[in-house]
């Protein structure tokens, strides 16, 4: 057993210990965990926080033997400020010596088997950070002025049992955030850490562990190595460690240094603002509508789908534009510098592209965008919905327009469909490299509208033209839908009335009847069924026959899924006129 290790030397089992917490690419930071993940094949315990330590005491902090203190401190009953009005932090890291204390990043706290892992509130409100609770219990905190989001992220509980050891607590923050931060307190942060993993017959570490283990005490670091008598493991190694996170080099967010960003189209770059730049008059630029994307994503941003403006409130908006093409957005560059933050001139800027791009785009894929698109399948879904309100009307039941489809066509007409929460998710980008799993979301988002078929309404229309109740009790929707369609059609067929003939019609009534427009409803509904059911054997055959009815080879999606997607809005869309024609001309309207 050495009297003393190398100060580069790690044994296998700790050897991540030894890798740099932070590289040069990193973007999201973390700064407090506490978990059981295995690392590097061995299992074993991680803890890790975070302390501000004075520029001028890193050096002797990460020199001093054994490190700093190896956890976070807290009295709730000490007063803020001690004697002499000194500041006494509420949570704190103690130095090497424990003469001092840092000002810890990390709030933690435990009860039992819970232990709690928050940022401290400090660090949020400093950039006026705003929580938002995710789906798994985890919080991200966002910056609203940018808007940046994921500014800090927080799984803030970590449950510990015997079985299962600790599972993950962690907080994350963006660098540029952190390093601002760090800038303005005038200290850098430095992570203290225990790590221990557990091996078998691991060489290095039984060289160490001799007969009753062994400890080393050196700059920055202890080590202990012990046998153990587990089932799995017969060594454990063990670190207390402090280490340097991150240095701050400048303040990026208080005080962004001065952008300079080159347009395609543009011969000289733009500093800044923009505010002293001589714009040419409606001087134009042209960005992938994919820009978009970003934006769906959060529910505060108005986006229209039909001219490609974004709208956050009454903070910014990207408004002077208009979509160019299928794929591309055409806006005006002297307003998009006036109206949006530097932030999202930058996101503009990632995907904007030459003139010459967009054109050449526009002669291959043509002119007809996913805006244009979605406004026709929500217009042509309001026309069948407004005539079966008319065909109720006729035969004595007064179910308006919102009884049947849930939509009023006048409060679509003032306030923009997309403004509609279940109904903007139509209009959202569709790139042509689409995945054929994100293809069936959209398929099944398509559907959804048909989903607003209201059965308490369809029903009695149908009862009322003749149809006993137990005939169609098994049925929703669009086979409701289905049903007034088939009598509509031996209507015309026979040269009936549907209101005043339907004692006659309904009495001919074949349940079987196919009716041609409404095969890509009930394609539609399969590729929604294969998004959102468990996959059987059936599936792939049921899924390419769906795909036929739309007129989709597979073998041309290969490069991706949004053509196809296409041909599942434009197809949609002319069933639906052509449903609403078929019905509408069913009956006389002077009735």
């Amino acid at each position: 057993m050495p009297a003393q290790l190398a100060d580069d030397f790690w044994p296998r089992p700790l050897r991540h210990c030894a890798l740099p917490l932070v590289s040069d690419t990193d973007e999201e930071i973390t700064i407090a965990e506490l978990t059981s993940e295995p690392i590097d094949g061995f299992a074993g315990n991680r803890m890790l926080y975070t302390a501000l330590v004075p520029l001028v005491e890193v050096d002797s902090v990460l020199k001093a033997a054994g490190g700093m203190g190896h956890g976070v401190s807290s009295n709730a009953t000490y007063p803020v400020f001690g004697e002499g009005g000194k500041y006494l932090p509420a949570f704190w890291i103690d130095s090497p010596d424990g003469s001092n204390r840092f000002e810890s990043l990390i709030h933690t706290w435990h009860n039992n088997n819970k232990n709690v892992l928050l940022p401290d509130s400090s660090l949020l409100m400093c950039y006026g950070l705003t929580p938002r609770i995710m789906k798994d219990g985890s919080i991200s905190w966002d910056d609203p002025s940018g808007p940046v989001y994921d500014v800090v992220r927080v799984a803030p509980l970590s449950n510990y049992t015997i079985e299962m050891k600790y599972t993950t607590a962690r907080v994350t923050i963006h660098r540029d955030y952190l390093e601002d931060y760090l800038s303005l307190k005038g200290c850098a942060a430095v992570v203290t850490y225990y790590d221990e993993r557990y091996s078998s017959d691991d060489p290095e570490v039984a060289a160490l562990v001799g007969d009753r283990g062994a400890s080393f005490r050196q700059a920055g670091r202890e080590l202990w190595f012990m046998p153990m008598h587990l089932d799995n493991a017969n060594q454990v190694s063990q670190v207390w460690g402090c280490a340097l996170l991150l240095i701050p080099a400048g303040r990026p967010i208080s005080n962004p240094p001065e952008l300079e960003l080159t347009w395609p189209d543009r011969a000289l770059p733009i500093k800044g603002s923009g505010i002293q730049v001589s714009f040419e008059p409606f001087e134009l630029a042209y960005v992938r509508d994919e820009v978009l994307a970003e934006y769906e994503k959060h529910d505060e941003f108005e986006i229209s789908p039909e001219c490609g403006f974004v709208r956050y409130g009454n903070w910014w908006s990207v408004s002077h534009c208009r979509r160019f093409g299928r794929n591309h957005i055409e806006l005006e560059l002297r307003k998009l510098y006036e109206g949006a933050p530097i932030d999202v001139i930058k996101h503009f800027n990632r995907f904007a592209v030459k003139s010459t791009v967009a054109e050449k785009d526009t002669e291959i894929y043509g002119t007809r965008h996913i805006g244009i698109r979605a406004k026709e399948l929500v217009e042509a879904f309001l026309q069948v919905t407004a005539t079966l309100s008319q065909l109720g009307d006729a035969i004595g039941l007064a179910f308006g327009q919102e009884d049947i489809g849930k939509f009023s066509a006048t409060d679509i007409t003032y306030r923009g469909w997309w403004t509609f929460g279940n109904l903007k998710s139509l209009g959202q980008v569709v790139p042509l490299a689409l995945t054929f799993p994100e293809f069936l979301n959209r398929c099944k988002e398509v559907f959804k509208l048909l989903e607003n078929l209201q059965q308490a309404a369809l029903r009695p229309i149908l009862v009322r033209l003749g149809l006993k109740k137990e005939g169609i009790a098994a049925f929703a929707g669009i086979k409701l839908l289905a049903t007034i369609c088939q009598l509509a059609t031996v209507s015309t067929e026979g040269g009936f009335d549907l209101v005043s003939d339907c004692g006659h019609i309904s009495s001919s009534w074949d349940s079987t009847r196919i009716i041609a427009d409404f095969q890509p409803l009930f394609a539609l509904s399969t590729l929604r069924n294969a998004d959102a059911h468990n996959p059987s054997t059936s599936l792939p055959t049921k899924i390419s026959r769906a795909l036929e009815v739309f007129g989709i080879d597979e073998a041309q999606c290969r490069i991706g899924w949004g053509e196809a997607l296409d041909r599942v809005y434009d197809r949609t869309a002319l069933s639906l006129n052509n449903i609403d024609k078929l019905i509408g001309e069913s009956w006389r309207r002077d009735h």
